[in-house]
């Protein structure tokens, strides 16, 4: 059946991509078998003196505002709520799936004999050194279990190389890859890096802190082995934050050479194994692939200038403007079909953008005679002679800025007045930097009453719970601010370290201010056409009074063409009709959902009408299937057929056909009407605002029914499930 799928699937391709699709795949078959051999038979990680540039610029944080006790730390990522995830830690599990912990031994010995249950033989040496080093640091440092997925409890292996973790997990029900990976970014360093000289007695204590969870993670993850290089998206993100985090500690003379020189090595060849595992796809590349060459960028930026150093920093600027262009459309939203996900690529470019704004000049002129001739990667690196970003403002295109402000734009339109973003397609929390924290502080009681995944013994040891919102899309809203040098509209969007970074980055490099200004967002501008809906025959409409509010002071439209998105806001009312299903979108739509002209819809401060958001997506399929439906969806559905078919078995959980069409047919300042159309199915649909009411007309020419999701499902956060 999976092959059938696969066949079908890949018949939608045109022949030349299909060529290019067998053709890599064989040549990626001898690459892994090479790969295999040098994993599992020596080892990659290294002593080599090397050094880390500093690039971004350092601000000042308060160690006050950062949720975390470095002498009892707790993570709470993808709705795990806080644990410690040290080796002789008891998993929760995910709703009724638990694996019980079995690593080997409890006892974390000084000698280090406990590394034999982590990683190979061949590995143990370069372990061992890393583990004494952490000793000399901090003999209380409680080493974490990298290769575990600390929900379910379900444990990876480090002595298998990465390509075999899938294989140890078949049918495991509850189990999520995602969770292990999502630790594994590392993205709590670099903000912790910002406090070290906010005061001088806690200063030592985060700093050993960092400098022990970084030889920690190097110590237990050997070079392409374990579930952590699983993921070429997620290794480059971790590149990234390590180098922020060293880079900030080296601008305070807290990162000893030693420490400098294991993390750097460690970030290159890391790098090479990212080049090794491209994620690069004939077609359409992803948001996955940004990810990989952002990591890439970052190793050239950082590193020791060398001809690979200068490989890797051409490479990731060349396909730092290709992503750009592929990826985000004209009114700069993002091809994912996904609110959330545009946050995530938004914020991929928004920092590659900004170390490469940060380069001397001198950096960039050494571009100019690199060689691509031992560049033998699936992704291509073109000569530098056919290069032309050394000519252009600023390094990058116009274009590439233009794109990058209106994008800015965009995550600002999708915002509801108190600064959560609207979801439309998938959201699973993905972030590259996580700077400057939002959300609130709840009690045990009111944190159990609010989220599902959460209970009293996650919370057994505090009387407060801090609830991150993931929809606040403030970081990456205010680093382009910060380079506009301008405040968003939206206080709750205000994000101090990161404007202030990237304002500073703005200021010191010339013209970049007025020429990023210089762009503007067009106005929506109104569509009048008289549509006649004789020819749909079923006809409903539902109605939503407000008698105490006033919709309309102050009322306006904005409509993005390219993501078929229209908004509505006023002083008291936000509204949103979607299309999503751009044929130019990621041709596997496999973040999208069915949501085609559904509504959502938020009156004086509250939510009426919401789209469900992620929840989970591998670990227990049908709850995928639950938030991604139709009837999950303010839409309509007949005979609860979804808009874009799913590919069959697994496929289909990242895999929809494209079958569904959006034509807009009318919009003004106070209603918008706009149709779809799938296999045999058409629906209309009118949304019309007054000044107490919310109507919505739907036509079809099928019987169908409407579907109002007020809250049921509903979830904020990948891994996270509200109670009604």
């Amino acid at each position: 059946m999976k092959i059938v799928a696969t066949i079908k699937h890949l018949s939608s391709f045109p022949p030349k991509i299909i060529i290019a699709k067998i053709w890599n795949r064989l040549n990626q078959q001898k690459r892994l078998k090479r790969l295999q051999n040098l994993y599992l038979n020596s080892d990659s990680r290294s002593f080599t003196s090397t050094t880390v540039a500093n690039l971004f610029p350092l601000v000042s944080m308060d160690g006050s505002a950062v949720k975390w006790d470095v002498k009892n730390p707790t993570f709470d990522l993808l709705g795990s709520g806080p644990i410690q995830n040290t080796y002789d830690e008891e998993a929760a599990g995910l709703e009724n799936y638990h694996y019980p912990n079995n690593f080997p031994t409890k006892t974390i010995d000084t000698n280090g004999d406990f590394l034999a249950n982590v990683v190979l033989p061949i590995h143990l040496p370069f372990s061992a050194t890393c583990w004494k080093l952490i000793q000399e640091i901090n003999d209380n440092y409680q080493p974490l279990d990298w290769q575990r997925d600390f929900k379910s409890g379900f444990r990876y292996d480090a002595k298998q190389w990465f390509l075999s973790q899938r294989k140890i997990m078949p049918m495991a029900k509850g189990v999520d890859l995602k969770v292990p990976w999502e630790l594994s970014r590392l993205q709590h360093l670099p903000k912790l890096a910002l406090t070290v000289s906010s005061s001088e007695k806690k200063n030592k204590e985060v700093q050993n802190y960092i400098l022990c969870q970084l030889l920690d993670f190097v110590m237990a993850n050997p070079i392409g082995m374990g579930v952590n290089f699983n993921c070429p998206m997620d290794i480059g993100i971790r590149n990234a934050n390590i180098l922020l985090t060293l880079d900030w500690l080296k601008a305070q003379n807290a990162l000893p050479k030693n420490v400098e020189s294991i993390l750097c090595n460690y970030v290159s060849a890391s790098t090479t194994h990212i080049l090794e595992d491209v994620e690069y796809r004939e077609g359409l590349t992803s948001n996955h692939y940004l990810g990989n060459v952002l990591g890439i960028l970052f190793a050239g930026a950082y590193l020791e200038q060398n001809s690979e150093s200068d490989r890797w920093l051409a490479f990731g600027i060349q396909e730092l403007e290709r992503s750009m262009e592929r990826q985000f459309f004209k009114d700069g939203s993002n091809f994912e079909g996904s609110t959330n996900y545009h946050r995530l690529s938004g914020e991929m470019m928004v920092w590659d953008a900004g170390i490469i704004a940060s380069l001397p000049k001198s950096r960039i002129e050494k571009l100019k005679t690199y060689s691509n001739k031992y560049w033998n990667y699936v992704a291509p690196l073109f000569p530098s002679k056919q290069q032309n970003f050394l000519s252009e403002n600023h390094v990058l295109t116009n274009n590439f800025w233009e794109k990058l402000v209106l994008s800015y734009h965009f995550a600002e339109s999708v915002s509801r007045p108190n600064g959560s973003a609207i979801q439309y397609g998938d959201n699973d929390s993905g972030r590259f930097v996580k700077l400057t924290p939002f959300g609130t502080t709840l009690t045990k009681q009111e944190a159990v009453s609010k989220y599902s995944n959460l209970h009293d013994n996650l919370l057994a040891e505090t009387d407060t719970y801090w609830d991150e919102n993931d929809l606040n899309h403030g970081g990456f809203i205010s680093s382009i601010c910060g380079l506009l040098q301008k405040h968003p509209k939206l206080k709750v969007h205000y994000a101090d370290l990161e404007y202030q970074i990237f304002a500073q980055i703005a200021s010191k490099t010339e013209g970049l201010q007025d020429l990023l200004n210089s762009f503007k967002q067009e106005e929506t501008k109104p569509i009048i056409e008289k549509v006649n809906s004789d020819h749909l025959q079923h006809y409903k409409r539902e109605t939503f009074e407000f008698a105490d509010t006033n919709l309309s002071t102050n009322l306006n439209s904005e409509h993005y063409e390219d993501f078929q998105l229209a908004i509505f806001k006023s002083d008291n009312l936000f509204l949103s009709l979607a299309g999503i299903c751009n044929p130019n979108q990621h041709y596997s739509f496999g973040h999208t959902h069915s949501d085609k002209l559904g509504v959502v819809l938020h009156v004086d401060g509250k939510d009426i009408l919401v789209n469900p958001g992620t929840y989970l997506y591998t670990p227990i399929p049908e709850r995928r299937i639950e938030f991604r439906t139709v009837n999950a969806h303010n839409t309509v559905s007949v005979d609860y057929q979804e808009q874009n078919t799913p590919l069959p078995g697994n496929l289909g959980l990242f895999n929809l056909k494209n079958e569904t069409t959006f034509q807009l047919l009318h919009i003004s300042k106070t209603e918008v009407m706009a149709e779809i159309a799938y296999r045999d199915i058409i629906h209309r649909r009118k949304v019309e605002i007054t000044k107490h009411q919310v109507i919505i007309d739907d036509w079809c020419n099928r019987e169908f029914t409407q579907h109002w999701n007020t809250g049921k499902p509903f979830s904020n956060g990948y891994g996270k499930r509200i109670n009604n």
